[in-house]
């Protein structure tokens, strides 16, 4: 016989579990919660570290070569800037135009590493400097001294140079090279050639020609 109650017994048995979770899910949902709860084991946290320390020590040389080698090729592409700059100036002012070392921007010093300057001076072809004389300073460049970063000269210690009112350099060849802390084999090279042309080497650790360059 059909009763309203035994009815009702089996229409709940046989509704679907709309929003029940299967008895084995629950076992699964409370150990995740337990897991977010406790968060990383010992083992994982030591992984995780381990992980980190490769990582790191793989990046910090990496970053530390490419500062290095921005800081070596803007030095040097300020450079020959600056040489270009004064040699077309000397072509359209027709006069000569110098160049040389300085560590204030307003006057003339010994380093080349700390900065330089392209300035003009009347009477004066570039072959001489008087320290008494008054500048017109056409551009000015610093460099931060950083470490061990040098750019001496060849002959060395030339501290000035010029370029007449031709576009000729004012004087025989005279070369420019950058090292820093990682040696020759990276170093820069840039040639200032008799005729006034400018230029810089294309490979690393090599001059114009192509000959291996040696660094203090």
């Amino acid at each position: 016989m059909f009763t309203e109650e035994s009815g009702t017994s089996h229409v709940l048995e046989t509704m679907p579990a709309v929003g029940r979770v299967a008895p084995g899910k629950n076992v699964d949902i409370v150990r995740h919660a337990e897991v977010l709860q406790h968060g990383l084991t010992l083992m994982e946290l030591l992984v995780t570290i381990a992980i980190a320390a490769v990582l790191m020590a793989v990046a910090i040389p990496n970053f530390s070569a490419a500062m290095l080698n921005e800081r070596a090729a803007s030095q040097v592409s300020s450079l020959v800037t600056s040489l270009d700059y004064a040699r077309s100036e000397a072509v359209k002012r027709d006069a000569s135009v110098c160049v040389c070392a300085s560590a204030n921007g307003s006057t003339c010093g010994t380093d080349w590493s700390q900065g330089w300057l392209v300035y003009t001076i009347t009477g004066s072809d570039c072959t001489t400097v008087n320290p008494g004389a008054s500048l017109n300073v056409l551009n000015s460049v610093m460099q931060p001294q950083s470490g061990s970063n040098t750019l001496t000269t060849n002959p060395a210690n030339t501290t000035y140079l010029g370029f007449l009112q031709s576009g000729m350099a004012g004087q025989a060849q005279v070369s420019f090279k950058y090292c820093d802390s990682r040696g020759a084999a990276v170093a820069r090279y840039v040639e200032v050639n008799p005729i006034g042309r400018v230029q810089a080497a294309p490979a690393l650790g090599k001059n114009i020609a192509g000959v291996a360059l040696t660094c203090p």
